[in-house]
């Protein structure tokens, strides 16, 4: 698990130095923790390869996977696969509406969707 995690961020560093040479992909090492209460239920750690891309001119989309280590509470590390796809769309020069889905396989596989608006003041 260790390696998973390692390799996630060793891409993340090898990424940021070639960035300016390739449009579009890109790393993403994120972590989440779940309380329910005060009490700690577990976390994930994803370390995803993505892609982004413009859609005319105020519209960009993405899609990213890659190995998800899960940390619950009382139980035995885990890794998983682990996905998200979403979008962005300019509505105005200071406001954006936006939108993810994303997911998490295992024996209960874990769903989520997100959207909201961005204003910039």
């Amino acid at each position: 698990m260790k390696a998973i995690i390692t390799s996630g961020l060793l891409l993340g560093a090898a990424y940021g130095l070639m960035a300016p040479a390739i449009a579009g992909p890109y790393v993403n090492v994120e972590s989440e923790a779940g309380f329910s209460g005060s009490d700690y239920v577990g976390s994930y750690v994803h370390s995803h390869l993505g892609y982004e891309q413009k859609v005319g001119t105020n519209t960009k989309v993405y899609g990213q996977i890659g190995p998800t280590v899960v940390f619950q509470d009382n139980q035995a590390l885990s890794t998983r696969l682990g996905a998200k796809v979403g979008g962005k769309v300019v509505i105005t020069p200071k406001a954006d509406l936006y939108g993810e889905f994303k997911m998490v396989t295992g024996d209960a596989s874990k769903y989520a969707v997100k959207g909201g608006v961005t204003y910039r003041f």
